[in-house]
Formats: structure tokens, C-alpha cells, sequence
């Protein structure tokens, strides 16, 4: 009973011993796959640190999962890097920045940056939230070919489909047509994939009127403010019969006239 009372008590005093090393990190960073970030981690080492430094990165997945260190540093040595970040991570300079390139989905989760000057005892840590988006791999206005021309009738009620695939976060769609927005009919529905990405699907549902004859109808993804500026788009162009016979009748009549003038004159 003496001997874990004073077993205990030493480590208590081990634990005390130990200063704090202010670490800085950024609580939240996006990302985009396949392209390189970097997480920010810095500290003010104690005065008497001389070259006893540890540097230690490790990860947490978003979507659950044990965390592992996938990079340690000691003493200005050029770092290794473990698991799957093999590659595809470093850390630079006097600092511990932590870069990544060709970033993928399953990359996304909690960074911890832990900092260890073990000749002065005194640590520090500091985590980042990585959140890693995808641009849409594609948007589809389905059962047709882009620039397709879709034959609907006229004055009855139309309806089209769009899909937006793997993209993170989950896309919104745009219907336009002439360049102007249409409201969707009904509410999104999203599919969530095995790898963290998302599905979109939106439906349209109008009413075409003969000046829709060869307008553009387009459906575009909006994955803003995490993805500004950058999305993927499908078009189809109307074309609608009932339009078409009448212009073709407005032919047969023009020729008929100008033959009928014709023959008069004979």
C-alpha cells in the first residue's frame, strides 16, 4: 500500500514538472481533392530547449476511425511519415506546418500537432479540423446527350431530371432556361456513397410555350461558398413539336401562295 501511494506520488510530481508550450494552430481548414493544403502549427520553444524537439502529427477520420500518428520529427531530422500519407505529407522549416498534397476524401477529420521539447519537459498541442471538398464529377440532366435536342410538346406539362454525382458537400442544382432561373418542383434528394461524397438529384417540371423553341435549358451544380466559382453544368436544347409543325405548315402555306400567284399569272 506504501509502495503505490509513492509510486503515485511520483507520478503526480513527474506530471507537474512538465511546462506548457503554447501551440497555434487554425481550428478549421478546406481543402479541395487532389490539390495540396497546409495545416499551420507553431510554438515558441523554451529557452533551455537547446535541440530537444519532438514533433508528432496525427489523425482522427471524419467518418470514425482510431487515430494514428502519420508523421514524427525529432531534432531537425527530415521526418517519416506513415500509413497512407506516406508520400504525400512534410513538415519544413522551423516550424510544424504540416503540408499534404494530392488530397484526398479520406483525409478529411482532426490533425493533432503535438510538440515536445523533452530536455526541458514541456509540451504543447494544437488541433485542425480538415475538411476536404469535391467539385461535382459531373452533372447529367438524365436520358439525354448534352446539347441534345428534346423533343416536348407543346402547352403540355414537361418534366426532366438532373444528377449531380460525387461531390462534397452536397451540390445544389440550378435550373435555368434562356439564362433564366426555373424553380425546382419538389425538394433535392441527396445520396450520401460509401467514400463521403454526395448525390444530388433535382427534378423540373414547366409548361413550354411556343417562344421556348430552341431556348437552352441548362442544369448547373452550386457548391458555394466552399467551392466558389467552380462547378460542372448539362444543357439540353428545346425543341417543341408543336412548334415545329406549325412552322412547318407556315412553309407548305408560303409555297403553296407562291405557286398559286404562279400559276394565276400562266
Amino acid at each position: 500500500m506504501i509502495k503505490t501511494l509513492l509510486f503515485v506520488t511520483f507520478l503526480s510530481l513527474f506530471h507537474v514538472s512538465l511546462g506548457q508550450v503554447t501551440v497555434t494552430t487554425d481550428p478549421l481548414v478546406n481543402g479541395i481533392r487532389e490539390k495540396t493544403v497546409t495545416l499551420k502549427c507553431s510554438f515558441a520553444g523554451p529557452a533551455n530547449a537547446g535541440s530537444g524537439v519532438v514533433i508528432t502529427w496525427s489523425h482522427t477520420p471524419e467518418r470514425g476511425g482510431p487515430t494514428e500518428v502519420i508523421y514524427s520529427k525529432s531534432d531537425g531530422s527530415s521526418g517519416v511519415a506513415r500509413g497512407r500519407f506516406v508520400g504525400r505529407v512534410n513538415v519544413a522549416g522551423t516550424r510544424a506546418d504540416l503540408t499534404i498534397s494530392r488530397l484526398e476524401i479520406l483525409d478529411a477529420g482532426t490533425f493533432i500537432c503535438d510538440v515536445n521539447f523533452y530536455v526541458a519537459k514541456q509540451i504543447g498541442s494544437g488541433s485542425t479540423t480538415l475538411k476536404v471538398n469535391q467539385v461535382a464529377e459531373i452533372v447529367d440532366i438524365l436520358n439525354h446527350y448534352t446539347g441534345d435536342y428534346a423533343y416536348t410538346p407543346l402547352k403540355r406539362m414537361s418534366s426532366f431530371e438532373c444528377r449531380a454525382s460525387r461531390a462534397k458537400p452536397a451540390a445544389k442544382l440550378i435550373w435555368t432556361k434562356n439564362n433564366r432561373p426555373l424553380q425546382s418542383s419538389g425538394a433535392e434528394r441527396i445520396e450520401e456513397n460509401m467514400d463521403g461524397t454526395f448525390n444530388t438529384i433535382s427534378q423540373i417540371s414547366f409548361t413550354p410555350v411556343r417562344e421556348d423553341h430552341h431556348r437552352m435549358l441548362r442544369c448547373q451544380s452550386d457548391q458555394s461558398p466552399y467551392l466558389q466559382g467552380q462547378y460542372k453544368q448539362d444543357h439540353i436544347t428545346l425543341s417543341l413539336s408543336g412548334a415545329a409543325i406549325r412552322s412547318i405548315s407556315m412553309v407548305f402555306l408560303f409555297v403553296s401562295i407562291v405557286i398559286g400567284m404562279v400559276l394565276t399569272k400562266m
